[in-house]
This record gives C-alpha cells, structure tokens and sequence, in this order.
C-alpha cells in the first residue's frame, strides 16, 4: 500500500532533521492565532525593565490591574496564566542601559500555562518526531516560551542542549522582513568536522529568514546564531517587536538511557528560567526546585 501524502511529508521532515539539523514545517493558523493572542496579553508587562515571576487573568478575562495581578491574583484559587519573565542575553556593557539590547523571555512557570500555550501543536509535530524519534519513543512537551526584544547589537553561535533528544520549534508571531527576524544555521550534512571535534573547522552557513505562518524545528545539537537586528526606521508599530513563539520537546526513553542526562537536564533548565516539565516523570519542575533527573547521582 502507497504512503499517505502525511506520512511521505513526515518521512521527508524527518530525513532532513537527522541529515541537515533542521527542517521547515506550515505552522497551523489557528496556534498561531492562539500563541499571538497570549503573548499580546501579556506583552505589555513582558517588555517592561521588571524580570519576575507574573500572573495574568485568563484570555478573555476582564484586564486587572498590575498591583492586583502581583499581590492578590497568585493567592487566588482561580484559573491564571504564570509566566517567568526574563533576559535570554546579559549585556555586559556598562555603559548601556538600553534594556532593548537584550532580548528577553517569557516562560511558562506553571503546567497549565504550558497546555494554554501549547494547545494541540504537539500533535502537529508528532507525525515527524514518530518517524525521527521512533514509533515507539514518548516525547514530551517540556517547555514554552515567547523570545523577544527590540533590538540585538549581537548574537553567539551556540547549541541549545548539546544532544539529539530534544529539538525545539520556532515560529515568528508577525511578519518580519529577513533583517529583522533572521537565523544562521551550520547544517549537520556540512560540517562533519564542526560537529566531530570542538575545534572543528566550520565549512558552510546557511541563513534562514523567518516565515509568518511557517516554523522551523530543530535538534538541540545543531550550532545556530541569532542574527542581530535593529528597530526598523519606523519603528516596530503595532508588532511592538520582534517576537518568536518557542516549544522544545524530549524524547524521554532517549534522555533517560543517555549518560548525559543530568548535564542535559541542566540544559533544558536554563533557557526555561528553571521551570520546566519533567521529561522522564512529566511532573511539573519549579524554578527553585531539582528533577528526579537531577538528584540521581547529580553532584
């Protein structure tokens, strides 16, 4: 019997992740409707100079004051959104103190936040993870978060997690232009020698500009770079920046048969502020707390 259209799709996906590192998909409209919608609630608080823990009242919910939502709203038995609100990159240029150089995150710290945010993505991807992962692996959502900011003077190349267990998805709330919403990628097909030694020799860069209504899903070992951007000439209008929507996710048997493990939860933990779910337990991790993956043997 013939391959469904899906599942060719999917095979195809799935190939080049594991060849190339990183691979394109359509990112459904009505999560992207749904993750634009959160992120404006929250927006205007996530830009500001403070990096906290807040709490907001649900989508639709009549707007509270700040003072409210900071003191009152988390001693409430009542549904809200929790997020860990943060820089991505520290300046350490003493002499700014242009709070846009940084580009900043506002990470889900709660598990009913991560389900709001997330919605039913996951089983968009799953068709491609069943096929790169294997049928039988259990892949968990662990973490998401919108990455954002105004402007970026510069940018690392670095890898997210150091293993082929996670891969993280990325997708641009608005339109951008490719100078304001870009990546650089060093694909896993040619650079043999980057990714044999640390002090491999980088052979080829590949650039890719963000797409409204597309996403690119990557390995957690695959080199990339933000490419920096400023404010447009006339500002960023009703777009108020430049802002991703993010979601990683684990293969769990993967992780937990890898000796790497606790390095790797360790990995996951810092650009999730500390608050993440679990991979192997799919218990919710606080920020001030450790994984079952983390106490096992960790020093």
């Amino acid at each position: 019997m013939a391959a469904s259209l899906e599942d060719a799709e999917a095979s195809c996906r799935a190939a080049e992740l594991r060849s190339c590192g990183l691979t394109v998909l359509k990112m459904p409209e009505a999560s992207l409707d749904r993750a634009t919608s959160i992120f404006e609630h929250i927006r205007g608080d996530a830009l500001a100079a403070e990096v906290d823990i807040q709490d907001f009242e649900p989508l639709g919910g009549c707007p509270l004051p700040s003072w409210y939502r900071r003191w009152i709203l988390p001693r409430l038995p009542v549904e809200q959104l929790n997020f860990q609100i943060g820089n991505q990159t520290d300046s350490d240029n003493e002499d700014s103190d242009d709070e846009a150089q940084n580009l900043r995150y506002a990470n889900a710290a709660q598990l009913v936040t991560l389900q709001e945010m997330v919605g039913d993505l996951a089983s968009v991807v799953e068709p491609v993870l069943r096929k790169h992962f294997g049928p039988s692996e259990r892949v968990v959502v662990v973490n998401a978060q919108f990455i954002f900011g105004g402007k970026l003077a510069e940018s690392d190349m670095h890898r997210d997690f150091c293993t082929d267990c996670a891969v993280s998805l990325l997708t641009p709330l608005y339109d951008y232009s490719p100078e304001e919403a870009s990546l650089y990628y060093w694909p896993f097909n040619q650079n043999p020698e980057m990714y044999a030694s640390k002090d491999g020799v980088t052979r080829s860069r590949r650039r890719y500009a963000y797409r409204q209504g597309e996403a690119i899903l990557f390995s957690g070992n695959l080199y990339h770079q933000t490419v920096p951007f400023g404010e447009p000439e006339g500002g960023w209008g009703e777009r108020r920046c430049r802002a991703l929507f993010c979601m990683v996710l684990v293969a769990a048997g993967q992780l937990e048969a890898s000796p790497d493990r606790h390095a790797i939860m360790k990995k996951l933990k810092g650009p999730a502020g500390g608050s993440l779910r679990d991979p192997i337990t799919e218990e919710w991790i606080a920020a001030s707390s450790n994984s079952s993956s983390d106490q096992e043997g960790d020093e």
